[in-house]
């Protein structure tokens, strides 16, 4: 099993020393004899790979859940995690080690757990609360895998996203489009559309993503409400959804939410096809919506026969991973796992290793392919664009008796034209 380091010794300090030459006067008669050689070569001490690596061992600091309100979660992405590192336990010949730290996806908990972790770690490999800690780490040049894709565009630069989700824009301008390209509504629908989001930054690239398929489209958006994450009327949204007559409701706010939704929608006799985006479902709600509903998401299905796919369920038959762990989140941790596993291997090609070597191979570029279906990805340094090219898969909601993360798929991975 991987090894956890709650605690690091810190690398000790390297001073510099300034040797000051005195001459001194002679009185011999006879005068000194003139050294064989009179200059002398100081080298500068190497400074070595920086924090968490030596020649035998990586550490990588774990930002977790695993208290909380998200504690549930938080414990299934770090197994994910674990199951990951524990398949690939060596980058060369250095051993992968986990500091973890509970950051209870609480502002002030996860800026404790950076503090005691900041010093010690190469990189922070998985983190649920990125932007929590995304400016500290970046003022010392701390790569951390992001939660989500949305952090890849705040402006961070060491901050990466998971090269296994897609951003939530992608996923709603991937599902309009291919439901009035590929699926089953008519294109004269399209003028029809109507979409709930929340009231953060993942609700604008929501609507960032619905606007560039209407482009596509040359159609209209119907309505647009935000949902207050705190106090949601649902009911209201659906009437103003029902009144504007909108087909097609995306929805782009929280599984709690869509479940609600489908409810009321249902009570009011409005039977639009419901597009969620990856945020607004989970696994458990597979047997409980009633509705025309399709999912948009990067994850793919756990029965997949992909190679990357059958790799993570071998990672998690050998870690001991039960059933009930496996789901969406096991998923996120795991593939945070994968693309901190790829920057490794980009700096370790490159004949470095630490954060100024993770830098210096993410200025070029890193390509992460998972071998789950999508394409490969090339991950930068953070910028204002969207990671490119995210493959999504269209799903319809099922049992978790039938399909593991309560998905089945109705179409192959599709990459939105404007990818």
């Amino acid at each position: 099993m991987m090894r956890w380091r709650r605690w690091v010794i810190p690398l000790a300090t390297l001073v510099a020393v300034i040797v000051v030459a005195i001459v001194i006067p002679t009185i011999d008669a006879e005068p000194a004899a003139e050294p064989a050689d009179a200059t002398t070569t100081t080298e500068a001490p190497d400074p070595g790979p920086g924090p968490g690596v030596t020649d035998g061992e990586i550490v990588l600091g774990v930002l977790a859940a695993t208290s909380g309100d998200a504690q549930a979660a938080g414990l299934r992405a770090l197994a994910g995690h674990e199951a990951y590192w524990d398949a690939h336990p060596l980058v060369g010949d250095r051993r992968i080690t986990l500091d973890v730290q509970d950051g209870a996806l609480d502002r002030a908990t996860s800026a404790t757990a950076f503090r005691i972790m900041e010093d010690d770690v190469a990189m922070i490999s998985s983190s649920v609360g990125t932007s929590y800690v995304a400016a500290d780490a970046a003022l010392i040049g701390l790569l951390v895998v992001a939660d989500s894709t949305v952090e890849q565009w705040s402006g961070v630069a060491t901050v990466l996203p998971n090269a296994g989700l897609a951003a939530p824009g992608d996923e709603v301008e991937a599902g309009v489009l291919w439901a009035f390209g590929g699926g089953s509504l008519a294109r004269s629908d399209a003028d029809a559309i109507g979409i709930v989001v929340g009231d953060g930054v993942a609700g604008g690239e929501c609507l960032a993503g619905l606007d560039d398929a209407a482009l596509l489209l040359g159609a209209t958006v119907a309505t647009v409400e935000v949902a207050d994450p705190a106090a949601p009327d649902v009911g209201g949204d659906v009437e103003s959804l029902q009144d504007a007559g909108a087909s097609v409701a995306v929805i782009c706010v929280s599984p709690s939410y869509l479940l609600a939704f489908d409810a009321a929608a249902d009570a009011a006799g409005y039977a639009p096809t419901v597009i969620a985006t990856s945020e607004s479902y989970e696994a458990s709600l597979g047997a409980r919506l009633s509705g025309d509903v399709y999912v948009v998401t990067a994850m793919p299905p756990w029965e997949s026969d992909e190679p990357g796919v059958a790799e993570m369920r071998r990672a998690a038959i050998a870690a001991g991973v039960g059933d009930d762990v496996v789901d969406g989140a096991f998923y996120v941790g795991y593939t945070q796992a994968a693309t901190a596993h790829a920057v490794l291997l980009a700096a370790e090609a490159d004949g470095g290793m630490g954060r100024e070597a993770f830098l210096a191979a993410l200025a070029r570029g890193v390509e992460v392919d998972l071998q789950m279906g999508g394409i490969p990805v090339t991950i930068g340094l953070a910028s204002e664009e969207r990671v490119p090219a995210i493959a999504t898969g269209i799903y319809r909601p099922a049992p978790t008796t039938e399909w593991r993360f309560g998905l089945e798929p109705v179409a192959d991975p599709f990459v939105v034209p404007s990818g």
